[in-house]
């Protein structure tokens, strides 16, 4: 994917609300899924369905997994962009795969 892309999808990205409360989340810190939801107080299959579109356009990526139950394991992820405003100017910042 070229960098203009990227622009574009982090820029509708940020025009969607859900999208964006996770986004701002996963700024913050790495987390699974499971803590997107009760930190955004989004339903569930917005949360998974959000990161799923996220993670196809590269702008979240799983960093490991996390060890919810017996059986259960999920990805814990984060974010590859920063974003930065000043002085009326957006700046978008891609840390590498």
């Amino acid at each position: 994917m070229t960098e203009t892309n990227q622009d574009l999808f982090t820029l509708q990205m940020l025009g969607n609300d859900a999208e964006r409360r996770i986004f701002l989340e996963l700024q913050k810190n790495e987390m699974s899924g499971y803590d997107l939801v009760d930190k955004t107080k989004l339903p569930q299959t917005t949360v998974y369905r959000k990161l799923k579109h996220l993670q196809k356009t590269d702008l979240v990526l799983p960093v490991r997994v996390k060890r919810m139950s017996h059986e259960v394991f999920c990805d814990v992820l984060h974010s590859r962009i920063q974003i930065d405003v000043r002085n009326g100017e957006v700046e978008i910042t891609y840390t590498p795969k």
